[in-house]
């Protein structure tokens, strides 16, 4: 016996009917948009398109379904160093105490001994790629380095920012940059601060100074499908 299947319905979206318009536009104006491609000039076209259908053009919103177009671009900074610091410090502990490797690379973030503002980088370094969950350890507060962290720790150079839009990767950039460099960058900061008065809110000075990339070099030498495992499609391997 078969069943009768519920009929979907879709939202029509606004590009059929703009495709049209500027079809009969550009009927009526054939020369002028032959003139404008030889060019490579399509600015007038788009300006009478807007002016004549509200909402084309918009950065802030997407013309055809209203989703948002703003951009997210995450940059490293030393919240997320000194996050992977403590991180791997623990690592390193549960290793002396014989735990293998796969299971010390599990770290309850939030129970970490560090500030606030160190705890919850935890968000953005995995957006660039420097943490991860493993789908079963999802909801749990467990969160493991990966190769790029422990590149990261030990000296190494990562990408500088990655840009998303809806929680979806865009582009990693070209453009390195190291754990050194992000620390100086805060170090010169808080030099600043403290010369014009104030009172700094989190003083990481201690924390940057007790870094030393010879201490992690070699860790992300520790090869795992677990260390690697992306939380989201986006996070692709170094």
């Amino acid at each position: 016996m078969s069943t009768r299947k519920k009929p979907q319905h879709f939202r029509p979206g606004k590009l059929k009917p703009l495709v049209e318009r500027v079809a009969v536009y550009a009927a009526k104006n054939a020369e002028h948009i032959l003139a404008m491609a030889r060019d490579g000039d399509f600015g007038h076209l788009h300006a009478v398109i807007g002016a004549n259908d509200q909402g084309y053009g918009r950065k802030d919103e997407c013309y055809n379904c209203g989703a948002g177009m703003h951009l997210n671009i995450y940059t490293l900074d030393v919240e997320m160093c000194l996050l992977l610091r403590r991180m791997a410090v623990e690592v390193d502990r549960e290793l002396k105490n014989g735990t293998p490797f796969t299971q010390a690379n599990l770290v309850h973030v939030m129970r970490l001994e560090t500030t606030d503002a160190v705890r919850h980088a935890v968000t953005r370094a995995r957006y660039l790629g420097l943490v991860a969950q493993n789908p079963k350890a999802k909801h749990t507060g467990y969160w493991v380095i990966t190769r790029w962290g422990w590149r990261l720790l030990s000296g190494g150079a990562v990408s500088k920012h990655a840009t998303y839009w809806r929680r979806q990767l865009l582009e990693r950039s070209t453009e390195m940059t190291t754990m050194a460099e992000a620390m100086n960058t805060h170090l010169e900061s808080e030099k600043r601060a403290l010369a014009r008065g104030k009172v700094l809110k989190n003083d990481y000075r201690a924390d940057i100074a007790a870094w030393n990339p010879e201490e992690w070099t070699g860790m992300g030498g520790y090869a795992s499908e677990y260390i690697d495992a992306p939380t989201v499609p986006e996070l692709a391997r170094p």
